[in-house]
């Protein structure tokens, strides 16, 4: 981590999605554990700051802790995902898997020119690096305009 970033919690969250794509989609938070073994969550970049000042360096120990859903959350999301199944993208192959075409959410690379996940590709992090867009419904159309 660049010395520029290393105080920026945002970045650190950010940091860890990429390294983690799972936490994509996860409530999660992160914490260390101080001299006396308490467990510190971290939540601001001040937090991030102590923490980093208090342990030893150069190797600094963080926590990730993921957020089990709620009941009611996970039925919505299950609905969500029924919903989402019947949505299929024609015309439009995963560049990883080959699948084509792709069913359910769409996840088109936002830096390459002609670049497609299917929801699996994506949540298993196979194009890091890059963001990705959600396009859950075939019929929305994004054109990338070239011309300066």
């Amino acid at each position: 981590v660049d010395r520029d970033v290393s105080t920026s919690f945002t970045y650190l969250q950010e940091k860890l999605c990429a390294v983690f794509p799972q936490l994509k989609q996860k409530t999660f938070s992160v914490s260390w554990t101080d001299e006396d073994g308490d467990i510190v969550t971290i939540g601001l970049d001040e937090e991030l700051i102590i923490a980093l000042t208090e342990m030893p360096g150069p190797v600094y120990r963080l926590t990730v802790n993921v957020k089990a859903q709620k009941k009611e959350e996970k039925a919505k999301n299950t609905e969500k995902d029924s919903q989402q199944e019947g949505k299929i993208h024609h015309g439009v192959t995963c560049d990883e898997c080959e699948k084509q075409p792709i069913e359910g959410n769409r996840y088109k690379c936002v830096v390459c020119d002609d670049y497609d996940l299917c929801g699996s590709c994506e949540a298993a992090g196979k194009h890091p690096g890059h963001n990705m867009m959600r396009i859950a419904s075939p019929e929305m159309v994004f054109h990338r305009d070239f011309s300066s």
